[in-house]
């Protein structure tokens, strides 16, 4: 979704655009649009450098970063398969689901500010929401991104979520619970996930979330609308 097709000010309009450009990833005509904030905002213009700048060290961070060793890896999905046979077959699911995620992922990407033990410790704390629902018999199942089985309109909008590599899971749980909203997809390549807040059913209301979000500065990298 174009960021024009929010229908608010260019106030609104330059905050969609411009974390997409410190990524490279705009089309055309948003570039266009942005140009034309950035002559008439010279603050702009210097924020977008310091964006750049974060980003470009940040992947050098992550490119000096250790890839953890084989013994490390085996001893991480190893917890995972002794926490798995303690929890009931739908819990142990997501586990699962969980654990072949991470092995798909490279060791380089593994390393990338402890991502994946903050995964599998949010998930055990039962705050990384691939979704509880509650059953009419008392058993409650749950539903990962890539199992759900509602329409994402149904569901309503998501949003983007990038932490930095020094924010802890702890932090990470914070900042998520202080927005009101849950992780149900991801991550996605350079630790992008995907965000839903309850009770939000359109964009605008998503939007005060998702500053609450870039608000937390110290823990989130960016926090920007989903694909609608």
């Amino acid at each position: 979704m174009s960021p024009r097709e929010t229908g608010r000010g260019p106030e609104h309009e330059v905050d969609l655009i411009a974390p997409w450009a410190s990524t490279g990833r705009l089309d055309r005509d948003d570039a266009a649009a942005l140009e034309r904030f950035l002559a008439d905002d010279p603050d702009l213009a210097r924020r977008l450098d310091v964006a750049a700048e974060e980003r470009d060290e940040t992947i050098l961070l992550n490119e000096a970063l250790p890839a953890p060793s084989v013994a490390a890896r085996e001893r991480l999905f190893a917890a995972i398969e002794a926490h798995e046979a303690g929890r009931r077959p739908r819990a142990a699911g997501v586990m699962r689901w969980l654990s072949e995620r991470l092995s798909s992922l490279s060791p380089q990407t593994l390393a990338w500010g402890a991502t994946a033990a903050a995964l599998v410790i949010a998930l055990q704390a039962g705050v990384l929401t691939g979704t509880l629902v509650g059953r009419g018999g008392g058993d409650a199942a749950y539903e990962t991104a890539s199992d759900g089985a509602g329409s994402a309109e149904a569901l309503g909008p998501t949003g983007l979520v990038a932490f930095l590599p020094s924010a802890t899971a702890a932090e990470m749980e914070k900042a998520l619970k202080d927005a009101g909203a849950e992780i149900v997809g991801g991550p996605k390549p350079g630790g992008v996930f995907v965000i839903r807040v309850a009770g939000a059913a359109t964009p605008d209301e998503l939007a005060p979330s998702l500053k609450r979000l870039r608000d937390a500065s110290d823990v989130v990298k960016f926090a920007v609308p989903g694909a609608q």
